[in-house]
């Protein structure tokens, strides 16, 4: 009974943020720098920050933007950041709906479950070359 208390408590399931004390509804306020390591840290890895970004966090220091900058370039380094491109990017391009669709194979006789996995593929890795080549946004309107 306990167990399953914890595991429908939505506190465990999703990452509820909570407004400051004292901040107008709807306003904007900065956010702690373990908020913003947090946050940058789930964007990028879909996973919790690690040790050295906790540092700078509770540091006061990334908040600076030569830090900032210098530990954006560092998680997308990481072979974690693949997780932006599989995460954010299938969102964003509602690639997750790639599996539910077929195309008229009197028109496309060669599309299989092999081209579907490559078209997914070559869209992710599309999106992470961008990123991380730090090209310009253009690139996925102009590719």
């Amino acid at each position: 009974m306990a167990l399953s208390a914890v595991l429908v408590n939505p506190q465990f399931l999703f990452r509820v943020e909570h407004d400051p004390a004292g901040v107008a509804a709807k306003s904007a306020y900065r956010v702690s720098d373990l908020d913003l390591a947090s946050r940058l840290s789930f964007f990028l890895w879909s996973s919790a920050p690690d040790d050295e970004l906790l540092e700078l966090a509770a540091d006061n220091q990334l908040r600076k933007p030569d830090v900032f900058e210098k530990q954006v370039r560092r998680l997308l380094a990481d072979g974690r950041s693949r997780n932006l491109a599989t995460n954010f990017a299938a969102q964003w391009l509602h690639l997750r709906n790639l599996q539910s669709i077929t195309p008229d194979l009197r028109l496309f006789p060669d599309f299989d479950d092999n081209l579907r996995r490559a078209f997914r593929q070559e869209t992710e890795l599309f999106f992470e070359s961008v990123v991380r080549d730090d090209r310009s946004a253009l690139d996925f309107f102009e590719g």
